[in-house]
């Protein structure tokens, strides 16, 4: 009924690709989350240097396309030293990371920014900070 060759094929989806692609998509995920989230907040402090090189990080981030990052992390890093060769896999993950934190940092200091200055005051006066 099926062909030769779909027997070796589906074992190396099952066994190599599907675990493989569910780590790098874990590993970008929580790293996405993490990265964006603290770059997001930093973005709402009035310290111009760090907003400046998060904006920087960003503004690269989000406008280069995913591909473009990761033939950069693949193949664009390890001729600036050999230290920064990765594995394929390796290179998808760091580079889902950059992208999705850009994306992540900039809808939290949007959503921060979207608080009503009210409601500032209104946790200062009850002694948030």
């Amino acid at each position: 009924m099926f062909p030769d060759w779909a027997g070796p094929v589906a074992h190396y989806v099952l066994h190599q690709g599907l675990p493989g692609t569910l780590r790098v998509g874990a590993i970008a995920v929580v790293g996405s989350a993490l990265v964006g989230v603290v770059f997001g907040t930093l973005l709402t402090i009035d310290f111009r240097p760090t907003r400046a090189l998060i904006r920087l990080y960003i503004e690269v981030f989000r406008g280069l396309p995913i591909l473009v990052t990761v033939f950069i992390v693949f193949f664009g890093l390890p001729a600036i030293s050999h230290t920064f060769e990765f594995s394929a896999l390796n290179a998808a993950a760091i580079a889902l990371v950059l992208w999705g934190s850009a994306q992540v940092a900039e809808a939290t200091r949007g959503a921060v920014q979207s608080i009503p200055r009210e409601q500032h005051e209104a946790a200062a006066a009850l002694g948030f900070n």
